[in-house]
């Protein structure tokens, strides 16, 4: 019983560390998912799975050996900890709910890379829908496949542009 309950404990703690690491590097990096059903798989992850990961970690109590003062000690330590950390995915959740509300939505492709056919300009336009009154900013983007889950996404000026490298959609 013990080592099923430090399998939980370990998977749990693995699962909240590739969520943050994940949700670190969408922040930080030009890093964005490559569909947009991968964005909302990833919210169901995070906000039903993180919850439960949470709980689950409570199980770590019980694969150690304690006396009585000791067992309520790692209760209490366990129990603040858990409401420390879902505290934290909450306050997550709260600052980043007015972000969800504006996002990139992508238009037509505009250029296609002569050498690597999967790397792509494209439209995008920042909007935030019913929130807004205001037309979408467009902008023209370089998407560059990472993995199949990922997409490198760096805005670029088509002004500039070696049409030597890249053709034009629609145009031979």
């Amino acid at each position: 019983m013990k080592l099923i309950f430090k399998i939980i404990y370990y998977s749990c703690c693995v699962y909240i560390a590739v969520i943050l690491l994940v949700l670190l590097a969408l922040r930080i990096t030009p890093l964005d998912f490559a569909r947009t059903e991968y964005s909302d798989y990833f919210d169901t992850l995070f906000f039903a799975g993180i919850p439960v990961a949470i709980l689950l970690t409570i199980t770590r109590l019980g694969f150690r050996q304690m006396d009585k003062a000791g067992k309520r000690n790692a209760i209490i330590k366990t129990l603040f900890l858990s409401v420390g950390t879902f505290l934290l995915f909450i306050f997550y959740a709260a600052v980043t709910w007015a972000d969800g509300l504006c996002h990139y939505s992508e238009g037509p492709v505009l250029f296609i890379n002569r050498s690597h056919p999967s790397t792509r300009i494209i439209a995008r336009y920042y909007g935030c829908g019913a929130v807004d009154s205001s037309p979408a900013s467009p902008s023209a983007a370089i998407r560059k496949p990472f993995t199949p889950f990922f997409a490198i996404i760096t805005r670029i000026d088509t002004s500039k542009l070696d049409l030597e490298k890249w053709k034009r959609v629609g145009k031979e």
